[in-house]
């Protein structure tokens, strides 16, 4: 008998600040329960799509190309996407709305599954935006608080922001070579891809640059090196993940 051949679908994940990926919902940990809920329930990952931003506010669509290019694709090929909860999709009840609603994509949660009661999904999105904006309301008046006590509030060292600039962008480019060293691991013989050939295989399975871009041949050749380094690394010593890595996998480490 016949095993019924994956539906597609794509995937996205979301973390607000740098922070939040080193000590919450990191998007590693997203993507892996993602893959296991598209396992499950009969999907293949097609397309990987991710931003670092803000899931709250009445423009936050706006901000996310990530999220947009999900959508763009979701809704020219009539497939779902899949996020780890439903609060990486959106904090906001009227984005939630427009998704599932006006654009008619079905969304997944690698947590909650499918929802059939549209209801209930917003009423989630409801809660994670009032949580938001509590997060924001008791962020302000701590601010105000040390401003009361006279601490100078700011960041005056330029320097130290431009080395966080620069380590932000060194991680992202590690993340993009996962993801890309993710797509050729389900090839075989991936040794034997040429350049060209991994453009074409990134491009059709809809992984675009970390710019958003469609990949080409001067655009792959350092991120596929660094994938190819990751390859490498799992043939020839299978990976264990030490306690505190396997935690942060979990896409609930940090909630509670």
């Amino acid at each position: 008998m016949n095993r019924q051949q994956p539906q597609p679908a794509v995937s996205y994940t979301r973390v607000s600040t740098k922070a939040q990926g080193d000590r919450g919902i990191g998007l590693d940990g997203q993507r892996h329960a993602i893959k296991a809920c598209a396992d499950v329930l009969g999907y293949k990952i097609i397309g990987h799509f991710s931003d670092t931003a803000s899931g709250a506010g009445e423009r936050n669509l706006e901000k996310r190309p990530g999220l947009q290019q999900a959508i763009a694709i979701a809704r020219a090929r009539g497939i779902p996407i899949i996020v780890s909860e439903f609060d990486r999709l959106s904090r906001n009840t009227s984005t939630t709305t427009r998704i599932m609603i006006e654009e008619g994509i079905d969304v997944f949660s690698a947590t909650e599954g499918r929802l059939e009661d549209l209801s209930m999904i917003l009423s989630r999105a409801a809660r994670a935006q009032h949580e938001r904006d509590m997060i924001s309301k008791r962020t302000r008046e701590a601010l105000a608080e040390k401003k009361r006590q006279g601490v100078k509030l700011g960041n005056p060292n330029i320097s130290e922001v431009q080395k966080v600039g620069a380590a932000r962008n060194k991680e992202r480019a590690e993340d993009k070579a996962v993801e890309i060293a993710d797509a050729l691991e389900e090839v075989d013989n991936w040794s034997t891809l040429t350049a060209a050939d991994v453009v074409d295989l990134l491009n059709d399975r809809s992984i675009l640059t970390g710019r958003g871009r469609p990949w080409t041949l001067s655009a792959i050749r350092r991120p596929l090196a660094s994938a190819k380094r990751h390859l490498e690394a799992r043939k020839d010593k299978p990976r264990i993940l030490d306690e505190n890595e396997t935690y942060r996998r979990n896409p609930n480490f940090g909630r509670f």
